[in-house]
């Protein structure tokens, strides 16, 4: 008896969620580890900042570019490190991030002047160099395109969950280690947090596959139904998408991209590493493990915000508005941050507002050039836009210390700065959006609520992929 195609649906459906589970519980967990630690020692300078300081003789403003040249040395290298990472895959390149950048890290416990610290970051930023864009690339070049909304957030949910956790962890070992065998407790600090980053190392060998075609994980049927989708969605790419590694670095939508999210990480990377000393400045006397923990609020609500953005995000197609949405929330914040600089509380409700709007803007942010470009174009697109993202990781803590160095205490100006930011970023996204939308030729709907039987079936099916 032949079987309907209404009955065949069903296998088709298991296929796709067996094969999905596989590759979200093979990547994930290490992946959000891994960036887990590299928001970890990024945490950590904000936490140790009045030791390290008097430590090193460190000023507000040497503060802010020790905390910002990091990414001068990441930004350099992220393009070709991407490079390799396409060329060699995920087994062979994340592991060598972690153990390079995990030595770095360990070695700056032993600095001993402003200037050894500056080296340290520099040569910090070099070892981490593409992390990022390739946990992006993995996304974008193992899972089917309707997934890659879901999982960018689920993703994006390390970042608050290693600055909940971190903080706290942070400011807990610092009082915990002052003192041990005559060092400042911001040494072991360092020390310990770069070497749990060389931990990973074997478990991310041992887990990460190298491509696609070798994924000895998934068997030959899964194995089939990914390629053809991964094919398919290639295809369709391939007609609109930069021809090429090089091209993409030129390609005007990707440089529009790169600009735009270069505004967006602008404010939630100077928050990043000043909101520690804001809080101090604000509430003299706490320990540094209680300063962690209402440190860590902020990022309580970011986690929360990513969560609810993602799941609008998985059941709509209105990608438009899952980015201007968060993005709106994070502007006002912002300004209300300003108007309400001098009040400790309401300051502190309004930057949790604007860290988490900031925060759940940027998964959905990364739909636009996972909707754009396909296999070396995404490689070098990618870590472009991230590296771009990146100079905000230099430019956000720097002028934020300039600016305090220059008043003597936190002012309206630099939340101010932060709400002008996001809201030219909210344009050029409108703009970019509505020359990439047609290309998403792989995705339902265009920028509309899913309400068509095919889209609501792929929410169902990532839902319960998950």
């Amino acid at each position: 008896m032949t079987s309907s195609p209404a009955a065949a649906a069903p296998v088709k459906s298991e296929l796709e969620r067996r094969t999905v589970r596989k590759l979200m519980l093979r990547f994930m967990p290490i992946l959000m580890a891994t960036y887990f630690m590299a928001y970890l020692d990024r945490t950590n300078l904000g936490i140790i900042k009045p030791h390290i300081s008097k430590d090193l003789g460190l000023s507000p403003v040497a503060f802010g570019l020790a905390s910002g040249i990091f990414f001068l040395g990441y930004v350099l290298c992220e393009v070709p490190s991407n490079h390799f990472m396409l060329k060699w895959g995920p087994r062979l390149w994340i592991p060598r991030i972690l153990i390079t950048w995990g030595a770095v890290a360990a070695l700056i416990a032993f600095v001993q002047s402003p200037a050894q610290l500056y080296v340290g970051r520099v040569l910090l930023g070099i070892a981490e160099a593409g992390l990022a864009p390739a946990i992006f690339l993995i996304i974008a070049t193992w899972f089917p395109a309707r997934y890659s909304r879901l999982l960018m957030s689920v993703f994006f949910l390390t970042i608050p969950l290693a600055l909940m956790i971190g903080s706290p962890l942070s400011g807990w070992l610092l009082d915990l280690t002052q003192g041990w065998h005559g060092w400042d407790g911001w040494r072991w600090v360092v020390l310990l947090q770069g070497l749990a980053t060389i931990a990973l190392f074997p478990l991310a060998f041992k887990l990460l596959p190298l491509s696609p075609q070798t994924a000895s994980f998934l068997d030959e049927e899964e194995r089939a139904w990914l390629l053809t989708q991964l094919d398919g969605e290639a295809d369709v790419k391939k007609e609109h998408a930069p021809g090429s590694f090089l091209r993409a670095l030129i390609d005007r939508r990707v440089l529009v991209m790169s600009l735009t999210y270069v505004l967006i990480c602008y404010g939630s990377n100077a928050l990043t590493y000043w909101l520690p000393s804001i809080i101090e400045e604000a509430t003299p006397g706490l320990s540094s493990l209680h300063v962690g923990l209402i440190t860590a609020i902020p990022f309580a609500c970011a986690f929360v915000a990513i969560i609810l953005v993602g799941q609008i995000a998985a059941r709509t197609n209105a990608r438009l508005w899952n980015i201007l949405g968060p993005l709106s929330v994070a502007i006002v914040a912002f300004v209300l941050t300003a108007i309400a600089v001098h009040d400790s509380r309401l300051a502190l409700g309004a930057m949790s507002l604007a860290i988490a709007g900031s925060l759940a803007t940027q998964p959905q942010f990364w739909t636009l050039p996972a909707d754009y470009l396909t296999g070396a174009s995404a490689a070098a697109g990618i870590a472009l836009i991230n590296s771009a993202g990146n100079l905000a990781g230099f430019l956000g803590p720097f002028s934020f210390g300039w600016m305090q160095g220059s008043a003597g205490k936190t002012t309206a100006l630099p939340f101010l700065i932060m709400a002008v930011c996001m809201a030219i970023a909210g344009v050029l996204v409108f703009l970019v959006r509505r020359r990439v939308r047609n290309m998403a030729a792989v995705h339902v709907g265009d920028d509309q609520p899913a309400t068509t039987a095919p889209a609501s079936t792929t929410a169902s099916s990532t839902a319960e992929a998950v």
